[in-house]
């Protein structure tokens, strides 16, 4: 929930921006920002020159703000990291001390992992900074703002004669008076039914083209700078960049969709919007199964010369799991620990644990060589291979329904028939699930060359 602006002293702002460079530079990213719930910028680290600051800070609180309400619908406070993958780079959000938004912008040149335990101790000094604030201003009597107001008017204390007009007052509350009428004629309207119901119409206008499958009609509401965030895709700057994308979509697809509004919050001439979608892409060629999407979406609008809204960023978030995940990652735990019990059972010669996790038909694929399960089982019985030690590197899983892929890297130190074995291979294993239990059903390995 937003709250009001953070006022700080210089040493505090300074405090802040030494943590930031230090984060940026330990965790070998682009930029780091420091923002709060209300969507205003704090500090920065980094080159923000090519980076929109005002969007990104203002769709980052949104953003927050969206997941908050997601927390809240399964009875959690809040989800206190968020990050966001894209082809090339990486947004990793986190939330501190319950007030302000980290944001960190990296690439390649770093990992999730480094940036989050970086992200872990800035957070940590941060909270102290703020910590310290709320003590500071906690003091009994201290009134920074209040204090400086009254000794500005014990300068302009005057002596008043008794009966006679003070020209003085008269001036200061007409002075007053014209003050009030100019700011409530300059202040921003804060949501004009008319500017909601035109943020809404534009979104509506987005799903009427997407279901009619018009990829001219769905980037009417967005201009030539409007950013677009789409997932699974790279980010998308302007409409000419945005329609052959759905051109290209409609050509294969027919499509279903849905984009209701949550919520449109409208200050002047700025409008942030958010809701919810779904999609079905039903595929033209027959045979095939649709593919069905769903998530959030948050929507950045400002107001045109005519009078229009157009839309200048636009972020959809997918609910689903990433292709290849399962939502709660038990399979991928369940075949990780697998692949590790087989590693063990091949050092300690443990049969039984060999037998269970292979399927009947089960192959193993090397340098052009097939071998079965029944000569494989032999093989270990026979002493003929003979592992010393496994160990496994880069370990990935992709499920795939009742169907899974693992990806690793083996180091390995045994015999065969008296020979060593190559040291290292990649290693490809295939998988079924049968009667709740992951077998499996084929494997392939490639010596690397050292």
């Amino acid at each position: 929930m937003a709250g009001p602006d953070i006022v700080m002293y210089e040493q505090e702002f300074n405090q802040i921006k030494t943590i930031l460079a230090k984060l940026r530079t330990d965790s070998n990213a682009q930029v780091v920002f420091l923002v709060d719930k209300n969507g205003q910028q704090i500090a920065t680290a980094g080159d923000v020159e090519n980076i929109d600051a005002t969007s990104l800070a203002s769709l980052t609180a949104g953003n927050v703000a969206a997941t908050d309400g997601l927390a809240k619908l399964i009875g959690e406070r809040e989800f206190s990291i968020l990050f966001h993958e894209g082809e090339k780079d990486n947004i990793h959000i986190s939330i501190v001390a319950s007030r302000v938004i980290l944001v960190v912008i990296f690439d390649e040149r770093s990992s999730l992992g480094l940036v989050r335990l970086r992200v872990k101790r800035a957070s940590a000094e941060l909270a102290e900074v703020f910590a310290g604030r709320a003590a500071r201003y906690a003091e009994p009597g201290f009134h920074p703002i209040r204090q400086r107001r009254t000794r500005a008017c014990a300068h302009q204390r005057r002596v008043s004669h008794p009966g006679k007009a003070d020209p003085m007052k008269k001036t200061s509350i007409a002075l007053l008076a014209l003050a009030v009428a100019c700011a409530s004629a300059c202040a921003p309207k804060v949501n004009d039914p008319a500017d909601v119901q035109a943020v809404k119409q534009s979104v509506e206008a987005f799903a009427k083209a997407m279901n009619a499958g018009d990829a001219e009609g769905l980037v009417a509401m967005m201009t030539d700078k409007s950013i677009y965030a789409d997932n699974h895709f790279p980010v998308a700057v302007g409409k000419a960049a945005v329609q052959p994308r759905y051109a290209a979509q409609f050509s294969m697809f027919n499509t279903e969709f849905q984009a209701p509004v949550d919520e449109v919050r409208v200050v002047g001439d700025t409008a942030v919007s958010r809701g919810t979608w779904k999609i079905t892409l039903t595929p033209k060629a027959g045979g095939l199964a649709p593919i069905v999407d769903r998530g959030s979406w948050m929507a950045l609008s400002s107001r045109q010369a005519d009078g229009s809204w157009k839309w200048d960023s636009v972020v959809p978030n997918s609910d689903q799991p990433m292709p290849g995940a399962t939502a709660d990652g038990a399979d991928e735990q369940a075949i990780a620990k697998l692949e590790q019990d087989w590693a063990d059972a091949m050092v300690k010669g443990d049969f039984a644990v060999l037998e269970s996790n292979l399927a009947k038909e089960w192959t193993l694929t090397e340098d052009g060589q097939t071998t079965t399960r029944a000569q494989a089982l032999g093989a270990f019985k026979s002493g003929a291979y003979k592992v010393e030690s496994a160990t496994l590197r880069d370990l990935r899983v992709f499920v795939l329904g009742d169907a899974a892929i693992a990806t690793m890297v083996v180091e390995t130190k045994g015999t065969l028939m008296g020979k060593p074995v190559p040291p290292m291979s990649r290693s490809t294993d295939f998988f079924v699930k049968r009667g709740g239990q992951w077998q499996a059903v084929s494997t392939q390995n490639t010596a690397i060359k050292q």
